[in-house]
């Protein structure tokens, strides 16, 4: 049985948002990772010098609030948290015998991940090749993006804010605005292949 435009539609959604969060996915492990070696107290300055806040976000908790009750794991991931901190400073100025060099892998991707939340990519460059159509119509083999489609400014901001809420088709026509056509559509014929760069 032949599917309607709206079922048609509502598959095309469906597919089209894994591959372009496979794509981001990979590209913001790209960006985190070109970040390189993160000093501690270059990470510092990005929350105002505020040891107690970065310690939040290393252990995960939410910016502001009171502090978890002190026996729970999350203060007892706050607590080791703000010690490794101090720790990986003393190391940084060379002073203090409670100091750890953070220059390992597992320290580093984690400092490097912190970086990326406080410094976001600011452009991407996105192509996109599969069953792709105007107006969710004419559908055929394309490809959109070549050279790769520029998104800046509040385009990349917009961009990221989408793909963080999970929302795939607000981030689609991100792209496709910046591209020039807002009504361009991913088809469901096939996974579309996606590359997307950050900088």
């Amino acid at each position: 049985m032949a599917k309607t435009h709206n079922e048609r539609y509502y598959q095309t959604e469906q597919e089209d948002s894994r591959g372009l969060l496979n794509a981001v996915t990979q590209a913001l492990q790209t960006y985190t990772e070109g970040l390189g070696t993160i000093r501690v107290s270059d990470l510092l300055m990005e929350y105002n010098g505020n040891v107690n806040a970065l310690a939040r976000a290393f252990a995960g908790l939410p910016d502001t609030g009171k502090l978890p009750a002190k026996g729970t794991d999350d203060r007892r991931a706050y607590d080791t948290a703000n010690r490794s901190i101090n720790r990986y400073l003393n190391y940084e100025a060379g002073t203090g015998k409670q100091a750890r060099n953070p220059g390992k892998p597992a320290t580093q991707a984690r400092l490097r991940s912190l970086m990326a939340k406080k410094k976001p990519p600011t452009s991407a460059g996105v192509t996109i090749t599969g069953s792709i159509g105007y107006d969710r119509g004419d559908f055929r083999h394309r490809t959109v993006g070549n050279p790769p489609i520029s998104l800046s400014g509040d385009a990349i901001t917009r961009f990221l804010e989408s793909m963080s809420a999970g929302d795939t088709h607000s981030a689609y026509r991100e792209v496709f605005t910046s591209y020039g056509a807002s009504m361009l559509m991913v088809g469901d014929s096939e996974p579309p292949d996606i590359a997307i760069t950050f900088e």
